[in-house]
């Protein structure tokens, strides 16, 4: 999840200046949504981990997964 951080950080870094502040989790979820519905119907099948999820709360973590199904 770090890594997913910092490409929205990049994103989210107007070109004359730097990004401060946190990154928002919504951006890092959306992020993450984007990317595992990219994936959907792919030949290949895809596993997800989160691994380091910026989300402090258990259960606005299980609102967020739960579209997508638990394995």
């Amino acid at each position: 999840m770090k890594a997913i951080t910092e490409q929205v950080k990049v994103k989210l870094t107007p070109e004359d200046g730097e990004f401060e502040g946190e990154v928002p989790v919504a951006d890092v979820e959306k992020e993450v949504a984007d990317m595992i519905n990219a994936s959907r119907g792919s030949a290949v099948r895809t596993k997800f981990i989160f691994d380091g999820y910026t989300q402090a709360d258990a259960d606005k973590f299980l609102e967020f997964i739960s579209p997508f199904g638990l394995p």
